[in-house]
């Protein structure tokens, strides 16, 4: 006897499989619950998607685009109508649901070559906001591992969380958890930060900063004699700490950030800030071990670029300045950094706190 399958509709598809099944199935990026990802629908530079558990339901969320139901997901990777993921669907996961979608299961028959495609709305800024909370054990252990101070946290606004919000979806921290944020200024109605997950391994930031911003420039002097740019705000601390130590008590020195490696300092004020000090020295990340060594590059076309110095820490040691010092200890990176700037082809001669910088 003939026994007519079970027409193609959401709820027949529903009976058999799960949201989480179709999203951990569809969506490259989804590996756990509330974990963020980058997306695969646009270019995303920082981990702004999750699949988030909403009043008991499984959603797609993209802070900057919005939510999607698991068949909207599929819709919009592939740019199908309705219908066209529905046997999209049946296909993948073998269901056997029939192919004819009857009348009423999309609220009245088009043919799928009808539908119109899943426009994306144009990206809006992502909008994050923060509940501090005192420093732990935890937090202060892990940052004076690489010779940062409570005192230098709260000059430099760095902040540990309890919890955050992304465009109004909330994430928890767990009180062992490490989560914090570097805190910059207010534009365009928004406060541009950057969260810092250390001890994950995949994604560990959250940024809505652009490239305007230059981090730890306002705990820094306003002129000096040599300006460090590091390829990070942990690794610029390290020079602001042998500041503060006077390590160095005939040199103002200091350390400075863009918003990442890849990106550098915005000219205009680069150029105000070779007016206010002798040398500027890029000191990038040193990836000895990978073949692209994105740091060395980078520090190299910036210091052709701009002409300037650029030093990273040698081969077969930590990649950069922080994990240097974390590895021996602050008075050995001051050594390093010694050899580097007293070397015989940049010494710099000091008679009476005048000091002649040649390049």
């Amino acid at each position: 006897m003939f026994i007519p399958r079970e027409p193609l509709t959401k709820e027949n598809i529903f009976k058999r499989i799960t949201s989480y099944d179709i999203f951990k199935y569809y969506c490259s990026g989804f590996s756990k619950v509330g974990e963020l990802f980058n997306s695969e629908l646009r270019k995303d530079s920082n981990p702004s998607c999750c699949i988030s558990n909403i009043g008991g339901e499984l959603l797609y969320t993209d802070f900057g685009e919005g939510s999607y139901r698991a068949i909207d997901y599929v819709m919009a990777k592939y740019q199908l109508s309705f219908v066209e993921a529905l046997h999209k669907i049946n296909a993948d996961f073998k269901l056997g649901l029939s192919a004819t979608i009857p009348f009423n299961a999309v609220g009245g028959y088009i043919p799928p070559t009808t539908y119109g495609k899943v426009h994306f709305k144009e990206k809006t800024p992502t909008i994050i906001k923060i509940k501090s909370r005192d420093f732990t054990s935890k937090d202060l252990q892990y940052w004076n591992e690489y010779y940062w101070t409570e005192w230098m946290l709260k000059e430099s606004k760095t902040k540990s969380l309890s919890h955050y919000w992304i465009n109004d979806n909330i994430f928890y921290v767990d009180r062992e958890e490490l989560c914090f944020s570097y805190d910059y200024y207010y534009h365009s109605n928004r406060f541009q930060r950057k969260l810092y997950f250390p001890e994950k391994t995949t994604f560990k930031w959250i940024s809505n900063m652009d490239n305007t911003i230059v981090q730890l420039v306002d705990v820094a002097p306003k002129s000096g004699d040599i300006l460090f740019i590091t390829s990070s705000k942990k690794d610029a601390g390290i020079f602001w700490r042998i500041q503060l130590e006077s390590m160095f008590p005939d040199l103002v020195i200091h350390g400075v950030a863009p918003n990442s490696e890849g990106a550098f300092v915005p000219e205009e004020w680069f150029y105000k800030m070779k007016e206010r000090w002798k040398r500027i020295i890029i000191w990038y990340n040193n990836d000895w071990n990978k073949p692209t060594n994105t740091g060395v590059k980078n520090a190299a076309k910036y210091a052709e670029k701009y002409g300037i110095e650029y030093y990273f820490n040698p081969d077969n040691e930590p990649k950069d300045p922080s994990d240097f010092a974390k590895k021996y200890d602050l008075k050995a990176f001051k050594e390093l950094l010694e050899s580097k700037i007293y070397s015989v082809d940049k010494e710099i001669i000091i008679d009476n706190n005048e000091k002649e910088i040649p390049f």
